[in-house]
């Protein structure tokens, strides 16, 4: 019998199930300590509402070495605190009233905010007695329990399962299950999950309402990939101590909940110095671009006039100086659905209500006030009742007349509506160029040759022919989701004045047929002083590597390098790849090349081979091929990675990685780059806490030698975290701001490498990219102890190089191309 959404949606009394989006990959989070063996545990008595899980002849109880930077020396049990983990304080709802398959598993996803030693399960059921089998295990793609579906699922046991006999359920009363002697030991910001699994039809897990974050329970219908949600939370809690707590004050990061950007409710952020001030400031998407001006001391003002009132529902803006006049100008995209209705009619094809797929070319005209065939007349046009009384009748142009914001004349709103009667729909929401005054206050710049009504996802800049001038790429994604076909990327070369012409046949870069991209990035990933492409594509689409050839045109050599997906069998030919979003590039590993970590969704249903999220290191010359070693270096998979970067926040010298994450009940996580020794998730010391993460960006925003990060979520009630970094200065460091000559005003593309210590480091100069990123254009080197320069050299854009004198760490200097000396910035 196949159980279906709409069997659980009739059988759970007082909640709603609804389906949910799972995950990939087995997590670390180790339970340590813990034994963990294969099997169901003897059944234990429910004899009243409490139940033993022994462990046998178990060691002496203490955490694993994992604990060790939390614990800094001190013994783990000096100072506990009891604690209850994933705590409900809802209402109860009631239960699934019919019994669900043999083998389904209830669970409850569970992040500890400390270090956890658990000492009990704590479940409520309802309905009748009976026995399940309970589980404490680890997560795959910090969505679904460890083994869910296809993977072996005791390998994930943080305990032995405890086949449980529940003689009195009662929603209100949970048992407790005592696990401490089985010593399980949670690391903070982990993903673990509670699991009953169903061996009968009852009892069932008592289900309790939300009371403001999202649900975290899910359950797994065995034969059904896609797991399905509640709209509530099962009864399910970890009881246990607080061990080697920090506090706020001991974090490496402090927020500052005061910003005036904090609840602007945005998914996006970026920094860049809009007024030429030269400190950088921040432009959230709430829902359009809005200003907020740095003063360089870490403090924000709102800004007194909308910088960007031209464009106040632009969903992109991504900054460069394009026209070579010494301020940040603008690529503003808006996102307008090719075909929102699926109705399979474009609004490039006429369809004249992109929100009914009942209104299109060709339809059938009814008498109902409105333009069924979109022929920009509404029912037989002699109508001149004007019901709606907006003053407009259908005989006098009205293309509306059930709807009063809808006549001749009227605002047009980003809505797939023809809202002025026209004939055209969201006409005014086009790809722009901003110019910049000089002051941070942007004009639209007519015919500027980017213009075109396209779902816009991501763009970027650089000066891919050499001429010093910036050119432009920018991503589209589907015309009507789920379906193909997607809306054609575009690239286009700029003449420095701030016009482009779309040269995206002739460079080479249209892909037949589109992929929809949701992530791009130039990078020159070869050395050879060429901007070079990377476009992440959504979809299980393969990705691209567009490599400069240097005469105008680029090749996908993605295939070639092991780039454009991973090398794990698909079941389907025509998706071979993932869903990919943001990159990150920089030197990871010290080698002089350029290495990526990709940015995937990913979901555990369509594991092994929908890719998860890639670390490609760079194997340099002369191949300059990739090889992925996420998984060996520590970086944990994640269903919802959607952004990454890159940022020696610790100063010590090497790349650290930063990576956002989307879905309700995932969250960003901070790694540490500890060299040979791999990657560090060191979150929880830093103190970083952004629920459904997209945007990300790095800046030394109280320009104190760190870097600071922001970061934008889509919970709230601080939608824009401002984290100061505490730490990083404690180390040495250098910042340049450069400005090109020959090159382009802004030096995009530029390699910066500083030899300090004995030491070499490069850094590249970037404009945009990822998936609605950018982060500040000042760049950053971490020099760890080293407290002097051996050399510092730039490779323009131009292709000129030259070694710079003068500066000195621990400070900030401005070089302009040509001088060859720095002066203070």
């Amino acid at each position: 019998m196949t159980w279906g959404r709409s069997w659980l949606l009739s059988t759970l009394a007082a909640t709603a199930i609804a389906g949910g989006c799972g995950d990939d990959e087995a997590a670390s989070g180790a339970g340590g300590g813990g034994q963990g063996a294969a099997g169901a545990g003897a059944p234990l008595g429910g004899g009243g509402q409490s139940a033993e899980g022994g462990s046998g002849g178990a060691p002496p109880i203490a955490p694993g070495p994992a604990f060790d930077r939390f614990c800094a020396g001190e013994a783990w049990d000096t100072e506990l605190s009891p604690a209850v983990e994933g705590e409900l304080t809802g209402e109860y709802a009631g239960i699934i009233s019919e019994p669900l398959p043999e083998g389904t598993l209830d669970s409850m996803k569970i992040v500890p905010k400390h270090p956890l030693h658990v000492r009990k399960l704590r479940i409520a059921f309802g309905g009748d007695p009976g026995t399940v089998r309970v589980r404490l295990m680890t997560t795959f793609g910090r969505s679904y329990p460890g083994g869910w579906p296809d993977y072996e699922a005791e390998s994930a046991n943080l305990i032995v399962p405890i086949d449980l006999d529940v003689t009195a359920p009662d929603p209100e009363v949970p048992v407790e299950i005592d696990i401490a002697s089985q010593g399980v030991f949670l690391e903070p910001t982990q993903h673990y999950v509670v699991i009953v699994e169903h061996l009968g039809p009852t009892p069932q897990v008592a289900i309790e309402s939300l009371t403001g974050d999202p649900s975290r329970a899910l359950i797994h219908v065995p034969g059904e990939d896609v797991p399905y949600g509640l709209d509530g939370n099962f009864r399910m809690e970890l009881v246990g101590d607080h061990f080697c707590t920090w506090t706020e004050a001991e974090r490496w990061f402090g927020e500052h909940t005061d910003a005036p950007f904090s609840a602007e409710t945005s998914g996006y952020v970026q920094v860049v110095d809009l007024d030429g001030d030269g400190h950088d400031d921040v432009i959230v998407q709430a829902p359009g671009p809005k200003a907020f001006f740095g003063d360089g001391t870490g403090s924000f003002t709102a800004a007194g006039i909308d910088p960007f009132a031209d464009v106040p529902l632009a969903s992109l803006v991504v900054f460069a100086d394009v026209d070579g006049d010494g301020d940040r100008d603008a690529f503003a995209g808006h996102y307008v659905g090719a075909n929102n209705d699926g109705d399979t009619y474009t609004l490039a094809e006429g369809d004249c209500n992109d929100a009914d797929p009942a209104v299109r070319p060709n339809a059938v005209e009814v008498m109902n006030g409105y333009d069924d065939d979109c022929d920009g007349i509404a029912d037989d046009g002699t109508d001149t009742s004007d019901a709606d009384a907006d003053g407009t009748a259908i005989v006098a142009g009205d293309c509306d007349d059930t709807r009063p914001e809808v006549l001749p004349g009227a605002e047009e709103l980003l809505d797939g509506l023809d809202n002025d009667c026209d004939g055209e729909v969201d006409e005014d929401f086009v790809d722009q160029i901003l110019l910049n005054d000089g002051f941070g206050a942007f004009t639209p710049l007519a015919a500027s040759g980017v213009e075109g009504i396209d779902p816009t996802t991501t763009a970027t800049f650089a000066d891919t022919d050499g001429d010093g001038n910036l050119d432009l790429y920018w991503g589209n994604w589907l015309e009507h989701y789920p379906d193909f076909p997607a809306v054609p990327d575009r690239f286009a070369v700029g003449f420095g004045d701030g016009t482009f012409l779309d040269q995206s046949v002739e460079a080479g870069i249209l892909v037949m047929p589109e992929r929809p991209c949701y992530g791009a990035g130039f990078w020159d990933y070869n050395d050879d002083g060429l901007p070079d492409l990377y476009v992440g594509n959504y979809q299980l689409s393969d990705n691209n590597l567009f490599e400069n050839q240097g005469d105008g045109t680029f090749v996908d050599v993605a295939p070639q390098k092991s780039f454009n997906h991973d090398d794990i069998p698909t079941e389907l030919a025509q998706y071979p790849g993932g869903h990919s979003y943001g990159a990150a590039f920089g030197d990871v590993d010290t080698d002089g090349d350029i290495d990526a970590f990709v940015s995937n969704l990913s979901h555990p249903r369509t594991q092994p081979w929908a890719d998860p999220s890639q670390f490609y290191f760079n194997e340099g010359a002369p191949d300059y091929s990739f090889v992925d070693r996420r998984a060996e270096l520590g970086i944990v998979y994640d269903e919802g990675d959607v952004n990454a970067a890159f940022a020696d926040w610790d100063n010590d010298g090497d790349l650290d990685l930063a990576v956002a994450a989307l879905y309700p009940t995932h969250y960003a996580k901070l790694y540490r780059n500890d060299g040979p020794d791999g990657f560090v998730d060191v979150t929880y010391e830093a103190g970083i806490e952004v629920h459904l993460a997209v945007g990300l960006a790095f800046s030394d925003v109280d320009e104190d030698g760190d870097l600071d990060l922001l970061a934008a979520e889509g919970i709230g009630p601080d939608f824009v975290h401002y984290y100061e970094n505490r730490i990083g200065q404690d180390s040495s460091w250098i910042e340049l701001e450069l400005e090109g000559t020959l090159s382009n005003r802004d030096a995009i593309g530029a390699r910066v490498t500083v030899v300090a210590g004995g030491v070499t480091r490069i850094r590249d100069v970037e404009a945009g990219g990822g998936h609605h990123l950018q982060h500040s254009h000042v760049v950053h080197f971490g020099l760890g102890s080293a407290e002097s320069l051996d050399s510092i050299s730039i490779r323009w854009p131009s292709g000129n190089t030259e070694t710079i004198s003068a500066a000195d760490v621990r400070a900030r200097w401005r070089v302009v191309e040509g001088e060859g000396v720095a002066t203070p910035f």
